[in-house]
């Protein structure tokens, strides 16, 4: 995910980063959290899914959940980069490996 910065500029990122070994459920969005970025990797065993927590979306209303693939051997992890963009919407803005919205 690259970024770039204009000279004489800095960006501050406030994100959070989640290793998954089972399911999970992305926290609910507040306003404080508008902006930030969540990347998302899984590391277990298996095939998780990320799933939103009701009503948030992913994607504009698209998708309520992203599974993330763990293939074997553990060579390809699934992992997503996800952010905040209002209270109920997450927006996909990169991802690695195999990843499934539904």
């Amino acid at each position: 995910f690259p970024v770039t910065i204009p000279p004489g500029n800095t960006i501050t990122f406030g994100y959070d980063v989640w290793y998954i070994t089972g399911n999970a459920t992305l926290p609910d969005i507040t306003s404080n959290d508008v902006g930030k970025i969540l990347f998302i990797k899984n590391i277990g065993g298996a095939n998780y899914t990320v799933t939103t927590n009701n009503p948030d979306t992913i994607d504009g209303n698209t998708f309520n959940y992203i599974t993330l693939t763990h293939t074997s051997g553990g060579n390809v992890q699934g992992a997503v980069m996800l952010q905040a963009r209002t209270t109920t919407n997450w927006e996909i803005l990169g991802h690695y490996g195999t990843t499934t919205l539904g």
